[in-house]
């Protein structure tokens, strides 16, 4: 078993966030004897995210709604555009009880309307952050932003996130075959 704790020299577990993995991998021969094959090769990036991605934020101004998903506070190193670019940005229109788009990847502002919007926000690692909010006809043209229905009125909604994948590095459960033991298939 390739078990990866991801601890410092310490001991206490790495905060969350982007890290380079350096390798060293040593032969044992059966008489003992030690050859390094590898020797600190950084081979790979390793991602650290245990928590939810921040709330987006859902707006309507001048008959707009815009929805923004604001940069990871738990780590900067979580905000390069390359792991920003794997985040998925979604949302959803429901008007008059009718789900009338399904989740959309999030583009630009879109017409505002009596209508509910609920905004995913999925980072790397699977983790889910939700927001849902209510916006009336009325409110569209007036530059109000409705009731936030995640914490007014009667019809707020929890939603919790799934807990975020584990993932062992060269280590795969295939359909077939169970466990795919060849941990060191990655570095060739």
């Amino acid at each position: 078993v390739f078990n990866m704790p991801y601890i410092d020299e310490a001991d206490n577990k790495l905060p969350d966030g982007v890290y380079d993995m350096l390798i060293s991998i040593s032969e044992i021969k059966n008489d003992g004897e030690v050859i390094k094959t590898h020797d600190s090769i950084n081979v790979c990036d390793v991602i650290i995210k245990r928590t939810a991605p921040p709330t987006p934020v859902i707006n309507v101004s001048s008959g707009l709604v815009d929805i923004t998903y604001p940069d990871e506070t738990t780590a900067p190193s979580l905000n390069n555009s390359f792991i920003r670019s794997k985040y998925k940005k979604q949302y959803k229109v429901v008007k008059d009880g009718v789900d009338i788009s399904g989740y959309v990847n999030y583009t630009d502002s879109f017409p505002a309307d009596n209508m509910t919007v609920t905004a995913l926000y999925t980072d790397i690692a699977g983790n889910v952050s939700v927001a849902t909010k209510r916006i009336f006809s009325s409110d569209a043209g007036a530059g109000s932003s409705g009731i936030d229905a995640t914490v007014e009125g009667s019809n707020t909604t929890v939603e919790e996130s799934r807990a975020g994948n584990v993932y062992y590095i060269g280590t795969r459960r295939e359909k077939q075959k169970g466990i795919n033991s060849d941990i060191f298939d990655f570095i060739n």
